[in-house]
């Protein structure tokens, strides 16, 4: 059985289903360092999850491709994640991802879960 988890604290500021994505990036960049793909998961002194919105789903199915895709724009727009397409060869166009904890600490800090709940009810729309 596979275990999903989340920080309470950054849930109650960006919301569940975000909070859910952000561990699940966060996941794929423990794996990434543990295994040492140094050379295509390790830029600009940080770790990169490379992931995609379908593999996203394939880990969460209980999450819709839109809504990830949605969490992800609305974790962009907070900049807690940053994308990034490296393109290893020509036509590669995979997305990695990295979380600024900076900017993590920030949200977690600041009280600004009117503003943020307003950001997952937009997440759970249709």
């Amino acid at each position: 059985m596979k275990v999903h988890a989340f920080n309470p604290e950054i849930a109650q500021r960006i919301g569940v289903i975000t909070a859910i994505v952000l561990w699940q990036i966060k996941h794929f960049m423990r794996v990434a360092k543990d295994k040492k793909y140094n050379k295509t998961h390790y830029k600009d002194g940080k770790w990169w999850a490379k992931t995609s919105t379908r593999r996203l789903h394939e880990h969460m199915p209980y999450l819709s491709i839109s809504t990830i895709n949605r969490a992800i724009e609305a974790l962009e727009d907070m900049d807690v994640i940053i994308s990034c397409k490296f393109k290893r060869y020509k036509g590669d166009h995979t997305k990695y991802y990295t979380i600024d904890y900076t900017k993590v600490k920030e949200i977690v800090a600041k009280e600004t879960k009117h503003k943020l709940i307003k950001k997952e009810k937009s997440i759970l729309s249709y």
